[in-house]
C-alpha cells in the first residue's frame, strides 16, 4: 500500500522576484509588483509610481518643446503622449 501524502505545516515558498532593471514598455502588464521609474519626464507628477502586477503600464504626456510665454498664459502647452519605458527600481515587501 502506498502512503498518502500528508499536510506539512511549511510556509509556502516565496514567488520568485524579476531583478530590479527589469524593462517594460508602456501599454504591457506590470510583471511584477514594485516600484517602477519612467525614461521620461512627465509634465505633471512623478516619474515613479507604485503598480502592482497586472495593472498598464500607461503612457505619459511630455512636453514638445519649450512652451512660449504666450501658451504658458493660454493654458496650451504644446504636448504629447508617448510611449514609455519602465525600470523596476524597488521591491515593495508584503505588510
Amino acid at each position: 500500500p502506498t502512503e498518502a501524502a500528508k499536510p506539512t505545516d511549511a510556509p509556502p515558498a516565496p514567488q520568485s522576484r524579476l531583478p530590479l532593471g527589469t524593462k517594460t514598455a508602456s501599454g504591457h502588464p506590470c510583471p511584477q509588483t514594485g516600484v517602477w521609474e519612467c525614461n521620461l519626464a512627465p509634465v505633471s507628477g512623478p516619474n515613479r509610481r507604485l503598480f502592482g502586477t497586472g495593472e498598464t503600464l500607461p503612457q505619459i504626456q511630455t512636453l514638445l518643446q519649450k512652451p512660449s510665454p504666450w501658451q504658458i498664459l493660454r493654458g496650451k502647452l504644446p504636448l504629447a503622449t508617448q510611449d514609455a519605458v519602465w525600470t523596476l527600481v524597488e521591491y515593495v515587501s508584503d505588510v
